[in-house]
């Protein structure tokens, strides 16, 4: 999982990003628990899975630790 964090994300084309959160049926510990995702799309159609990590729904900072891990390779 490591690796996955650290690996070099300024080579990538996406050309969209989006940021959703997972909601499983089952509890995770915590009642408002989720999966938050940022996926990228190409101008080819495919999507990559730019991050995952739980987080807590309909919130800003588990959203912003999330994009802060993130940021490091990303360009606009």
């Amino acid at each position: 999982m490591a690796a996955f964090w650290r690996r070099d994300l300024s080579e990538h084309d996406d050309e969209y990003v989006w940021a959703d959160g997972v909601h499983p049926k089952i509890r995770l510990g915590q009642a408002h628990s989720c999966f938050l995702v940022l996926l990228g799309g190409r101008l080819d159609g495919s999507k990559e899975l730019i991050a995952l990590e739980e987080g807590l729904r309909e919130c800003a900072e588990s959203t912003g630790r999330l994009y802060s891990r993130v940021a490091p390779g990303v360009t606009a």
